[in-house]
């Protein structure tokens, strides 16, 4: 059986109903892609570095904006790692189709979340092994990336500014004969403020 998605329905009010559909029926490359997920997860230099026991995911995933406007359906959607990835077969290579794409790319990068697409070809029996070894190193890849920005985050919180510390080396520079000017005030044209 084949099932076909029709894009018009991501952005209607029957989002959830249609993502359950798509979970109840998945294509065979996403069953595929599923199997290949699970034991990328469970690896144990993936496990240790979230310090868990077992990394989740999401299947056909929604995210809507705000307002509700902007309706997408991922296929696979990683929370700990905010990392989407995209199960993707010929029908993607048509232009409306990369130009929504992009679109939904765009979309989930204001929210901070890194889109992976893999194409159906790389996930059949005699291409697991690559396919396995391109999400372990994706998944590590992003992991490296968070810790880098927790520990980027960390630092600007860590850094307090000391006013006393501020305040006297303001007063040591006047001693030495330093000079504090202000900036002339903004002229007002034609008497206007």
């Amino acid at each position: 059986m084949i099932v076909t998605r029709r894009r018009t329905q991501w952005a209607n009010e029957d989002a959830h109903e249609y993502a359950k559909r798509m979970r109840r029926k998945p294509t065979k490359a996403e069953r595929r892609f599923k199997r290949i997920l699970r034991s990328a997860l469970n690896a144990p230099e993936l496990c240790s570095g979230l310090g868990k026991r077992k990394i989740k995911y999401n299947f056909q995933k929604i995210f809507m904006s705000s307002k509700k406007r902007v309706v997408c359906i991922v296929d696979f959607y990683v929370p700990d790692l905010e990392l989407v990835f995209e199960v993707d077969g010929g029908y993607h290579d048509r232009p409306d189709i990369r130009n929504y794409d992009a679109k939904k790319v765009s979309f989930l990068a204001t929210r901070g979340i890194k889109v992976v697409r893999v194409r159906n070809e790389d996930t059949r029996y005699e291409n697991r092994h690559r396919c396995l070894a391109f999400v372990k190193g994706e998944l590590m890849k992003r992991l490296e990336q968070l810790r880098e920005r927790r520990m980027a985050t960390e630092n600007r919180k860590r850094v307090k500014v000391d006013r006393k510390a501020e305040i006297e080396a303001v007063e040591r520079y006047l001693k030495e004969g330093g000079r504090i000017t202000k900036c002339p005030p903004k002229r007002r044209l034609f008497g206007f403020s």
